[in-house]
């Protein structure tokens, strides 16, 4: 009872939530980075391969 340190089931499945939110999370922050770099090399070479008149 007071000695025993194993944790409750209930906190096994919140630290698993949070995990799975967490890595969720991770995932969406680096698509929109990678969408963020393709876009910006994009108008990168538009602009060099469009100059103004």
């Amino acid at each position: 009872m007071f000695g025993d340190r194993t944790p409750s089931e209930a906190t096994e499945t919140e630290r698993e939530s949070g995990r799975r939110v967490g890595a969720v999370a991770l995932l969406l922050v680096a698509i929109l980075g990678a969408l963020a770099v393709a876009l910006g090399a994009r108008r990168r070479e538009r602009a060099t391969l469009e100059p103004p008149f």
